[in-house]
């Protein structure tokens, strides 16, 4: 009888089934991955729908309605509002929102044109370090917001650098390219928080400073400053205060009733008319949304233009950070 001998291998057994379970584990892990890249991709998607639809809403909704906004928030305050920022809650999402009207502020254009570049980068630098932020004070008092001044160091004085464009192009309607046409053309490295909603120590840089509208300050919004910056040398801080009082005092004035009891002289009456106006036609709306992980940010801006027959036309620019 002939035997067969038999190998035993059972001691290859044991290194086979780690192998198998060393390799099961690497797909798991691939899988898993897999799947949370996956989910991670999905709520990415999902985040990046609510807030294009969410941009997309607050722009098409709140700019037609920012002169109602802050005339409400005045009728309420009993006092000028340039400026009103709320927040909202969207899914989870906090939203700022920053409604202003850009013709309560210094127009960087108009003061570039008729100053130059040096004497403009003087008022501006003295405006942003002078300017109280236009938000809604506590007590809601009308004469001290109105005659509300004081100095201090703003960070944003060191970011101011000048960089107009050539006017050697032309806009869509026909009218020339203004000389400023971003923030970035004004501040240096400026970030959009810093633009748009500052900190609690500084206000935003453009709070007071802008490159939107006709270039005439709305003398029923602007502070007192900036009215300061935009009629001088014409009108003294003594005759701006005095403005600011008769503002605060009788809301309702007109323009030149308001510069009537001033008793300017006529040349000086000449240049003020032509840099106020008694209404606005241009307003700015920020939209801040951030998560845990980022910020969004979105600029829009709105300009009604009052036709010769008597229509208004309206121009839109909208940035994006």
């Amino acid at each position: 009888m002939i035997r067969v001998a038999r190998h035993h291998r059972s001691g290859y057994v044991l290194p086979m089934t780690l192998v198998l379970v060393a390799l099961a584990g690497v797909v798991l892990e691939m899988a898993s991955r897999r799947s949370l890249g996956a989910a991670t991709d999905a709520i990415d998607a999902e985040t990046a729908l609510q807030i294009k639809w969410t941009r997309r809403s607050c722009a098409k909704t709140v700019p037609p309605l920012a002169e109602r906004i802050l005339s409400d928030v005045e009728a309420e305050y009993t006092r000028p509002v340039a400026s009103h920022r709320l927040t909202i809650t969207l899914n989870d999402l906090p939203v700022e929102l920053v409604i202003s009207d850009e013709q309560a502020k210094a127009n960087v254009n108009a003061l570039y044109e008729r100053l130059g570049k040096e004497r403009t980068t003087h008022q501006l630098q003295r405006l942003t370090a002078s300017t109280p932020a236009p938000g809604i004070p506590s007590g809601g008092n009308r004469r001290s917001a109105t005659a509300n001044h004081y100095s201090r160091n703003h960070s944003g004085v060191s970011q101011l650098l000048l960089r107009p464009t050539h006017l050697d192009g032309r806009r869509q309607q026909g009218g020339p390219l203004p000389l400023f046409g971003s923030h970035d053309q004004v501040f240096q490295g400026a970030t959009p928080r810093n633009l748009a909603i500052g900190s609690t120590s500084e206000p935003p840089l453009g709070h007071a400073i802008t490159c939107w509208g006709d270039g005439k300050l709305n003398y029923r919004r602007a502070p007192v400053e900036t009215i300061i910056a935009v009629c001088q040398p014409e009108l003294s801080f003594a005759k701006a205060q005095e403005l600011g009082e008769l503002r605060a005092e009788q809301p309702g004035l007109g323009l030149s009733e308001l510069l009537r009891r001033l008793e300017l002289k006529q040349g000086q009456l000449r240049a003020i008319r032509n840099r106020l106006t008694g209404r606005s036609g241009c307003w700015s709306l920020w939209i801040a949304i951030h998560d845990d992980r980022r910020e969004w940010f979105r600029l829009n801006i709105l300009e009604q233009q009052q036709n010769n027959n008597g229509s208004t036309t309206e121009h839109q620019v909208r940035f994006d950070w």
